[in-house]
């Protein structure tokens, strides 16, 4: 049989790279082909879970080619417009992460101000020379009045920024920039009039809540001061902000690209798995064009590491 979640658990089929969180339509192909796959290892003779991935994997036939996107949570469609209109603020977009948003905002049609602590970095990333880009100065442990300046005027704001690996050789960095800089960053959308905002954060923030706080990676990384739990109390201010939040939880980063399509899972779904920075820079730019993302809190890895995750058995340990 199946717990829990697996009871819940259905493939909603792929969206192509600029488009939305599932769906069984023309980006749902690719989608079926995975759900074959998954569908064994996750159980294909159970009612619903891996069962499910099974049956959708039969009933999507065609391949779609380039990649896509699939969901195991329920998330629906429903586009609520994209490129256009007011810039799209993204905070840390000189880092590798943040970058990978701006450009993907830039090729889905929005205007983009890009905010960033050094203007040498932002000329570095070639950032000035998108069209439609803006460069604003963004300090994130300024005072919310300050940074509201620089969001007046944009629709939605993104967080991509975080303590990179030479920051965490500062104990206090997380608590400043992790913590620190979202809450800053959430009260001046608020002091902005910017409703929409996206967090970038990381799987196993919530791990001492899940019966995680032995994973060997939870261990090791929050002893560099205490970055999860420093995520997570971003995570919390941002819940309780009023403001209209997706949060989405990347696996471990890496830079290169990957292909293929993306796994998405609900919150404390997924507690190991890599993804590229560029499939996160997606699934955030796939959110801010959808309402079904809002108030959701997502799980992002790749599909090639949940295939290595399904064969050894840890993935059905951690939806199931």
């Amino acid at each position: 049989g199946v717990g829990r979640r697996g009871a819940g658990l259905a493939l909603l089929g792929a969206a192509a790279a600029s488009g939305g969180w599932g769906g069984a339509g023309a980006g749902g192909a690719r989608g079926g082909a995975l759900g074959g796959r998954l569908g064994a290892p996750l159980g294909g003779t159970a009612a619903g879970g891996g069962g499910r991935l099974a049956g959708a994997g039969a009933a999507l036939a065609a391949e779609l080619a380039g990649p896509s996107i699939v969901t195991l949570p329920l998330l629906g469609g429903g586009a609520s417009g994209a490129g256009g209109g007011s810039p799209v603020f993204v905070a840390g977009a000189t880092g590798g992460t943040g970058s990978k948003v701006v450009q993907r905002l830039v090729d889905a049609g929005y205007g983009v101000r890009a905010g960033f602590r050094s203007r040498r970095k932002a000329q570095w990333r070639g950032l000035g020379e998108l069209e439609g880009v803006s460069l604003a100065p963004c300090d994130l442990t300024a005072e919310p009045a300050q940074l509201a300046e620089q969001l007046r005027g944009s629709r939605a704001a993104v967080c991509a920024a975080g303590t990179g690996l030479t920051s965490l050789l500062d104990p206090q960095t997380p608590r400043r920039v992790d913590y620190g800089g979202v809450v800053n960053l959430v009260d001046a959308c608020k002091l902005a009039g910017v409703r929409r905002f996206v967090l970038v954060s990381s799987i196993l923030t919530n791990a001492r809540a899940v019966g995680q706080e032995n994973d060997a990676n939870f261990q090791i990384i929050n002893t560099f001061g205490g970055v999860f739990d420093w995520k997570l109390e971003a995570e919390r201010y941002l819940r309780a902000s009023g403001l209209d939040y997706t949060i989405v939880r990347p696996g471990d980063l890496v830079g290169r690209d990957l292909e293929g399509p993306i796994l998405v899972a609900d919150e404390d779904t997924l507690f190991d798995g890599y993804v590229s920075r560029d499939q996160v820079a997606r699934v955030v730019v796939a959110a801010l064009g959808d309402r079904n993302a809002s108030r959701r809190v997502v799980e992002v890895i790749s599909t090639r590491s949940d295939m290595a995750l399904a064969a050894s058995g840890q993935l059905r340990a951690s939806i199931f």
